[in-house]
């Protein structure tokens, strides 16, 4: 079965001859199941939200699921020490982002006390040069890193350091740059 006729297995109020409209608040009964509640402003801690789910099925068998799924509070991996690592607030590892934002916050962090030296003391084209390197890396490798990012402490780091890059970067290309 092709094109519209599986839609109206799926979805018999849409079949052929009924009149579509959307449902309003006249629609809804006392007990009535709502698939999109008012969402609640906050949770308090360790408190569970049930969500209503409604999955398809294949469209060939034209079976419709539903039910309840349950989130309660999430769960941290653990690094060696037993503790959760702080960069995982959603329980999954990510290797990959954890170095790339450890990396932007390290040499962001190296560019900014470079351009400061830059910008408060004489110093040699070679300090330049190297405060120039360092705010472009942390620079290119923090929004590459933002943008595959996982989770809130990953970000907040990666803009601490890609800021922290663009201010020593500025301060070295003030002085010349790669130029120097």
């Amino acid at each position: 079965m092709r094109g519209n006729r599986a839609k109206h297995l799926a979805r018999p109020d849409l079949a052929p001859g009924k009149p579509h409209r959307t449902p309003g608040k006249s629609d809804r009964t006392p007990g009535k199941p709502v698939d999109s509640p008012i969402p609640r402003l906050g949770r308090l801690p360790g408190e569970t939200s049930r969500e209503v789910v409604t999955v398809a099925g294949s469209v060939e068998s034209g079976t419709v699921e539903s039910g309840t799924v349950e989130s309660g509070r999430r769960h941290n991996i653990l690094n060696s020490d037993g503790q959760p690592h702080p960069l995982n607030s959603d329980g999954q590892p990510h290797p990959l982002q954890n170095a790339l934002t450890i990396f932007t916050l390290v040499v962001g962090l190296v560019s900014f006390v470079l351009g400061m030296l830059v910008r408060n003391t004489h110093t040699s084209a070679a300090v330049v040069i190297l405060t120039t390197a360092t705010g472009l890396a942390a620079c290119l490798v923090g929004l590459y890193g933002q943008m595959i990012s996982a989770t809130r402490e990953q970000r907040i780091l990666i803009v601490t350091g890609i800021i922290a890059g663009f201010v020593g970067l500025a301060i070295a290309l003030g002085h010349g740059g790669f130029t120097a």
